[in-house]
């Protein structure tokens, strides 16, 4: 049986192609519809980024590190010595060159290399703890 074949006439694709561009439109506000709570949320979440960032201070101001209290007695001899933390601070130049060598070299051996970014250390650590979950 051979089925008679029909003609395509300029109507009918003219009909078709009408039929995509408006089902095409239909999904495109569709989907733009759907997008809206999306769009608003990152315009609030941009906001509250700006003004957070804005309230930072310029410049970071490190509070001073806690050291010992003496007291002292009306002759100048100390009389007790009152710490949390028992620090002084010295200047960096105070510190012999194979202090501040021995330091670095116990903490981070490469740090003159790398100056205190060290990549392959974070990818060394990232994967010891992929690895130990």
């Amino acid at each position: 049986m051979n089925m008679p074949h029909r003609r395509v006439t300029a109507g009918r694709i003219s009909a078709i192609i009408g039929a995509i561009v408006a089902i095409s439109v239909l999904a495109g506000v569709l989907v733009g519809l759907m997008l809206i709570p999306f769009a608003g949320s990152l315009g609030v979440l941009t906001r509250d980024l700006v003004r957070d960032f804005e309230s930072l201070p310029e410049e970071l101001n490190t509070p001073p590190l806690p050291e010992r209290s003496v007291i002292l007695a009306s002759d100048g001899s100390v009389l007790a010595t009152i710490y949390y933390q028992n620090r002084i601070e010295v200047p960096l130049d105070s510190i012999a060159p194979i202090m501040r060598q021995a330091t670095i070299s116990v903490e981070d051996s490469r740090f003159l290399e790398h100056n205190g970014v060290d990549f392959r250390g974070i990818v060394r650590a990232a994967a010891s703890n992929a690895s130990s979950g």
